[in-house]
């Protein structure tokens, strides 16, 4: 079935309506960002063109409000005429007609002044539309309509007030594609809408003035330039029924200097915004926070699929268990999904087996710099804590992995709340400290690179073959800073005689 070219058919005949109650539907309409088709060309009497039947079937809305019910003067004479040219046919359109009377409509005479009655038509008209989640968002996240359905809930989208909903989760795992989508199909309930995606990139590239101008021109729709973007101040701003969307924000900061409070903006306004870290939500003063989890496994096969093989399932079963490989791989993260997908994508099994073989090894660039854009915003002791979990502590007791990162000089508590609210660690229900898969590996390909122009200067080790290799080699010189910290003397001992 084909999209819809229209939204709405606009019907009218002659120049009864054309320049007054027409005109201000129309403008209302296109205000609304409602595709509405009209032909100003047609007059009373002119035949409709196969164009406009064209323009009719291309439209989801086509309703004439007339009270044909009883088909009585013009209509009559009308249906006549058609009856000589048609035959039979006329009987099913006068049934039609009679259907359409049925229907619930406006009252030009009851709603007044024409203003209100515009006003509920095109609300009306948005209720119907409500537009549903264009496939390209379907495919790029399968099982998008469930995180949608949730945070609509969380947006209490009828209630008058203004309400701010974060989206949370490792770098990753769909929040940028689920925000975008949720824009898309809510964008037409609010009188002016923006949406900005990867903000901090936007504000390191063009600076903080241009975003903020960026997003006021779409709500203003006018031009402005950073040199007015006091524009934050304008009173029509609070007067206005907004939606925005801030994707990837990281600097709480930044990010009231952007938008200022939520009290700038008109009753029912809504802002979405997407980061990984938790307590930057928290000081935007996030009403809800939604935390996007990682896909079960049926959707994370059948977006795997559509990726390596455009379509639901392998072209050969040969390619069944190299598929339950990726799976267990990418563990549930979106972009790990659709990027090996799309490299795997039209190739032998024995390239799929290659690809495999070398993930464990070393991760996938695109992957390990996505995930690593976390990391790259702690300071140097909460990197310290992260590689050190990632190395030795995983699955450990949290209260544990405390007392030793303590022991080692840290201060574990607010280094490991940081971590937990970047989504970079977790606490199971029974205590244990838990990272995924990814993120750990991410974790290990740091250490690895950081030693990587000496190939002697380990900063940590928890492999059996490279605390051999390294300590064997420095034997006798020391081993200097090198951790072994998951490693008591015994343990490394009995390590090296398996060497």
């Amino acid at each position: 079935m084909s999209v819809p070219k229209y939204d709405v058919f606009l019907s009218f005949r002659g120049e009864d309506t054309r320049d007054n109650f027409t005109s201000h539907l129309y403008a209302e309409l296109c205000r609304q960002n409602i595709e509405t088709f009209i032909d100003n060309r047609l007059d009373r009497g002119e035949e409709i063109s196969p164009a406009l039947y064209k323009a009719i079937q291309e439209s989801t809305i086509y309703v004439d409000p007339s009270n044909v019910r009883h088909q009585r003067q013009s209509y009559a004479d009308d249906l006549v005429k058609h009856h000589q040219r048609f035959g039979d046919k006329v009987d099913v359109w006068k049934a039609a007609l009679n259907q359409v009377a049925g229907l619930s409509g406006w009252d030009s005479e009851v709603t007044r002044p024409e203003s209100t009655l515009v006003e509920k038509i095109a609300e009306d008209i948005l209720k119907i539309l409500n537009r549903p989640v264009s496939s390209d968002y379907c495919d790029a996240m399968t099982g998008i309509d469930m995180h949608i359905e949730q945070i609509q809930s969380l947006l209490l989208l009828e209630s008058p007030t203004v309400r701010i909903i974060g989206i949370w989760g490792m770098g990753g795992i769909g929040k940028t594609t689920i925000a975008t989508a949720i824009f898309e199909k809510l964008a037409t309930q609010f009188s002016s809408r923006s949406i900005v995606l990867n903000v901090q990139q936007e504000i390191e590239k063009s600076g903080l003035d241009h975003v903020k101008s960026k997003y006021l021109t779409q709500l203003l729709e006018e031009e402005i330039t950073s040199s007015k973007s006091n524009f934050l101040c304008d009173p029509r701003l609070k007067r206005m029924k907004v939606l925005l969307v801030f994707d990837d924000v990281k600097d709480s900061d930044q990010l009231q200097d952007l938008i200022g409070t939520h009290r700038k903006f008109g009753l029912g306004s809504r802002i979405i915004l997407t980061s990984r870290d938790k307590q930057v939500l928290m000081n935007a003063g996030a009403d809800k926070i939604y935390q996007v989890s990682e896909m079960n496994s049926q959707d994370s096969l059948q977006l795997f699929h559509s990726f390596a093989f455009k379509q639901n399932r392998p072209l050969e079963e040969t390619y069944v268990s190299l598929s339950k490989q990726v799976l267990d791989y990418a563990k549930g993260v979106p972009l790990a999904l659709k990027v090996l997908g799309s490299l795997l994508y039209g190739r032998t099994k024995e390239a799929w087996e290659s690809e495999l073989q070398k993930l464990k090894k070393l991760p996938d660039h695109k992957i390990f710099s996505l995930l690593k854009l976390s990391y790259d915003g702690l300071d140097e002791e909460q990197k310290d804590i992260f590689l050190d979990i990632a190395c030795f502590h995983r699955g450990q007791y949290e209260k544990d992995v405390a007392i030793t990162l303590d022991s080692c000089g840290f201060s574990a508590k607010i280094g490991m709340d940081v971590l937990k609210d970047r989504s970079l660690i977790s606490i199971s229900k029974y205590g244990k400290v838990w990272m995924h898969d990814l993120i750990q590996e991410m974790g290990h390909e740091i250490v690895r690179l950081q030693c990587f122009d000496d190939p002697g200067k380990h900063s940590r080790l928890w492999k059996t073959s490279d605390i051999c290799y390294v300590l064997r080699k420095n034997e006798g010189k020391g081993t200097g800073a090198i951790k072994c910290i998951s490693l008591d003397m015994d343990e490394i001992d009995e390590k090296l005689q398996l060497c």
